[in-house]
């Protein structure tokens, strides 16, 4: 049997923070991990997107929120009660999370109700598109050469 050596967590992290730094190839990996989630209580974990925390990360989770808003894989029986744990109360945390840290005009306070999706469907047709954060690599040059 051949043991490897492959740790997922490290690798993540260092996707994530090569992701924040510019790096199109790790970014590009989050992305795909993201497009094979699965839906359930637990959104992003494979890609870490909410770790990445730019514009594509909120305006991805606002969709995701919008698009599982009744979705029944947003609820498991998790613990040693099995008590119901709802995916949509993580998922607005991550939501809040990415806001605290930007610059993000009018961000609903809302829930995932159906008055809450509403509010959301309406911020994001407004404001999806713009940029409200910029790559922590625009403002680092390379070190000179010949030092």
């Amino acid at each position: 049997m051949k043991k490897s050596s492959y740790c997922f967590g490290s690798v993540n992290t260092a996707r994530v923070a090569l992701a924040k730094l510019g790096d199109e190839g790790a970014y590009h990996e989050i992305k795909k991990a993201w497009l094979g989630e699965e839906p359930g209580p637990y959104p992003g974990y494979k890609g870490n997107i909410a770790l990445v925390a730019d514009d594509w990360a909120l305006f991805t989770l606002v969709e995701y929120l919008i698009e599982r808003a009744e979705d029944p894989r947003m609820h498991a029986e998790v613990g040693p009660t099995d008590a119901p744990y709802d995916g949509q109360n993580g998922l607005l945390l991550e939501i809040r999370d990415i806001a605290r840290v930007r610059r993000i005009p009018d961000l609903p306070t809302a829930d995932y109700s159906p008055a809450g999706i509403v509010q959301w469907k309406a911020w994001l047709e407004k404001y999806k598109g713009q940029t409200f954060s910029r790559p922590v690599s625009e403002s680092v040059s390379d070190p000179p050469s010949n030092v």
